[in-house]
């Protein structure tokens, strides 16, 4: 599954994100294999799809896809 935001841009790890009206960052995405030092791939590939966003407010949170709740701030790297 792609992971896209309602945006249509790629949800990559770093990004930095709004969820729910919070700050966050995306730290890591099953879907294409990209996992943050701080969480390692043998300790999330159990999820089979989705990604991870870290905020303040809500600590970790889990999501299948991005919903309307989630955008995009900043990404973590420049997209060609």
């Amino acid at each position: 599954m792609d992971q896209l935001y309602y945006s249509g841009e790629e949800i990559h790890i770093g990004d930095h994100v709004r969820y729910a009206g919070h700050p966050g960052k995306i730290v890591f995405v099953v879907d294409r294999a990209e996992y943050s030092p701080d969480f390692p791939e043998k300790d999330w590939a159990h999820h089979k799809t989705g990604f991870m966003i870290q905020t303040p407010a809500y600590g970790l949170v889990m999501l299948d896809k991005a919903d309307e709740d989630l955008e995009l701030l900043g990404c973590a790297t420049p997209t060609i």
